[in-house]
């Protein structure tokens, strides 16, 4: 498993002498502060504890609650690559200070998400389109707006004129062909690591047809992690002691930033279960 180890640098912060020293989550808080200013002087920004911003467009009414950005992610982003700082919170900034004039929802804007349940939460009250996957992760419906992505609401899909249904298929059909350039490393004879351009890889999962043409040859059953927002990791499952060896290395993950989950998932023909512990 050492070759699945080396490949796993990429995703893990920057160890050794030189590496610059990392800001604590209340000094990032600020500089997310800063960068937001920056990007809008009108909004009204409160920190809220030292992991979070609420956010107020300058022409929003005086009850409104405003946005709440919680930084964690940011803030695992940041750990991971400490020189890209300004990168990630200018980022996050220019998405956050615009989001007050969403774009009109556009068909041929519309992709899939695959994410935790949890991800719901990000906009509580809203009605999102989605659907359960597996375990405790969902398809989402999103619209793409280059630098980030956005929820799709009903009421967002209702006032483009574009049904449910519609959508679905507009989001697949999308997805399919906004997906890649999609890189896949070898990480021993049966284990792969998949990242893509357009920050849709986990998507490849429900693509078992492209499988083979990046390389990944399943002789029958697919181990899969979601294991960050665009690194999917799968294995084939035929040689158990592979399997075992793949499952403790993502368990050992557990905690690094950026790694929204370690649950082990099985794919065979369309079917999926979750791996049980013992296996």
């Amino acid at each position: 498993m050492a070759g699945l180890a080396a490949a796993m640098i990429l995703t893990t912060a920057a160890c050794g002498q030189d590496a610059p020293m990392i800001m604590p989550m209340s000094e990032f808080q600020l500089e997310m502060r800063a960068a937001l200013l920056k990007a809008d002087p009108t909004l009204r920004i409160e920190l809220v504890g030292e992991d979070s911003l609420k956010i107020h467009q300058a022409k929003a009414a005086k009850d409104d609650e405003g946005m709440s950005l919680f930084l964690d992610n940011a803030y695992g982003r940041y750990r991971n690559a400490p020189g890209d700082l300004d990168k990630i919170v200018g980022q996050l900034a220019r998405v956050m200070a615009s989001s007050g004039e969403k774009a009109a929802l556009e068909r041929d804007k519309l992709v899939v998400l695959i994410r935790p349940v949890e991800y719901l939460q990000a906009m509580p009250g809203a009605e999102l389109v989605y659907k359960p996957l597996v375990g405790d992760f969902i398809e989402v419906v999103a619209v793409d707006e280059s630098e980030s992505f956005r929820l799709a609401t009903k009421d967002d899909l209702a006032k483009a004129g574009i049904e449910t249904a519609e959508a679905w298929a507009a989001a697949r059909k999308n997805t399919g062909e906004k997906i890649g350039p999609i890189e896949v490393q070898s990480m021993e004879p049966g284990v792969w690591f998949v990242t893509d351009g357009a920050s849709l890889a986990l998507n490849l999962v429900s693509m078992p047809e492209r499988w083979a043409a990046q390389g990944i040859e399943i002789k029958d059953e697919a181990a899969v992690v979601f294991l960050q927002r665009n690194v999917l990791l799968i294995a084939d499952t035929a040689d158990p002691a592979r399997l075992s060896r793949f499952v403790k290395f993502v368990k050992a993950n557990e905690g690094e930033p950026e790694v929204f989950s370690t649950s082990v998932f099985l794919y065979r023909h369309g079917n999926w279960s979750v791996l049980e512990p013992s296996k």
